[in-house]
């Protein structure tokens, strides 16, 4: 616990709930609980120290944990019960009193669900004092100060590079940030049984990969994990953050050096998937339209030599293009919806003859 191997704090002290899980060690529930408070997991967390605190074994710090996971749900009389409760442990415990004393002077009009100040009163994760990592540390440090003469330059020289470098996107994009302590990343608890379907710290996992995704210039990648979040148990709020993410940041690759990833018949297996996802593909032209310059028709997708067809697809450009019917054609677009009758079809941005 103490060097925040939190996952083999699970591990370690896993237990099954039933009818009898009350009667489990207060220990047990404690580090159940610690742990997955800081794994962001915190339906979990919030079970073992509503369990905990109907034990013998609960200690002021534990009311802590569990006011400020009320907080963030909003559940305000529960969360004053839990600080009142710390206090009444022990009446020298800063955090309860602080959070106390702030609900008062704010009034009854308070949400404590939005309210940054509320991060304040969360305990400190374990602390601990590794002598022998110190003492390596410190080994590691006098060589480093050693070798600040002879790099200072060469550090100097690459650090000019580096931000010569950097984007305003890059700038942008971090301030599009996931609360860390913020229990409401969910709107269910997380269902094995379901495909997409996270806890708290998957979502900042894959909130934190998309970013990456997105700066790394990988479009397609970054947009399907973001449609599995939308389509997930993620609350609307974490939602809205991530739709940010897509719908700002994410920019039309060139068409000239775009490498198809999603085939046709990966997009038929799981629509929603890929929506919003870039694809280069190619078929023939049918049903072909147009009406006040909006090109419409049908691609059919398939294989020549076999003489099989995979499927049809709706195709709009919203520019003049020179195709006409029975045409052979490469059309790199983006997949979209219809919002009236949820069909899919590719909003085309480029239309390549063979």
């Amino acid at each position: 616990m103490h060097k925040h191997e939190y996952d083999k704090v699970l591990a370690e002290t896993a237990f099954t709930v039933s009818r009898n899980s009350k009667d489990t060690d207060p220990d047990t529930l404690r580090y159940q609980g610690v742990a997955s408070f800081y794994k962001q997991n915190y339906y979990h967390s919030k079970m073992c120290f509503e369990m905990l605190t109907e034990s013998k074994g609960v200690h002021a710090d534990d009311f802590l944990y569990l006011a400020f996971m009320q907080a963030r749900q909003n559940e305000k009389e529960k969360a004053i019960s839990s600080w009142c409760q710390c206090l009444e442990m022990n009446k020298h415990n800063k955090l309860a009193g602080i959070a106390l004393n702030y609900i008062r002077s704010k009034g009854r009009d308070l949400n404590l669900a939005e309210d940054p100040f509320f991060d304040t009163t969360v305990p400190p994760p374990p602390m601990f004092i590794d002598y022998k990592h110190i003492i390596v540390f410190t080994i590691i440090t006098l060589i480093f100060i050693a070798l600040i003469p002879p790099t200072v330059m060469l550090t100097r020289s690459l650090s000019d590079k580096i931000n010569s470098q950097k984007l305003i996107s890059r700038t942008e994009l971090d301030k599009v940030q996931l609360d860390d302590f913020n229990p409401n990343l969910i709107s269910s608890a997380k269902d094995p049984e379901i495909r997409y379907s996270y806890n708290e710290n998957e979502i900042k996992t894959k909130f934190n990969r998309a970013k990456q995704l997105i700066m790394d210039n990988k479009p397609v990648q970054a947009q399907i994990m973001i449609n599995e979040v939308m389509l997930s148990n993620a609350s609307p709020q974490t939602k809205m953050k991530f739709e940010i993410l897509g719908e700002t940041f994410i920019t039309p690759p060139d068409y000239g050096t775009f490498k198809n990833e999603i085939t046709f018949e990966e997009f038929v297996k799981d629509k929603p998937r890929y929506n919003d996802i870039y694809i280069l593909w190619e078929g023939q032209v049918t049903n072909h339209s147009n009406y006040n310059g909006r090109i419409a028709f049908d691609l059919i997708i398939g294989d020549e030599e076999s003489g099989t067809t995979d499927g049809i697809i709706p195709i709009i450009f919203r520019k003049a293009v020179l195709i006409d019917n029975k045409d052979k054609v490469i059309v790199f677009g983006k997949i979209a919806v219809n919002d009236d009758e949820k069909k899919y079809y590719i909003d085309g941005i480029q239309a390549i003859r063979r």
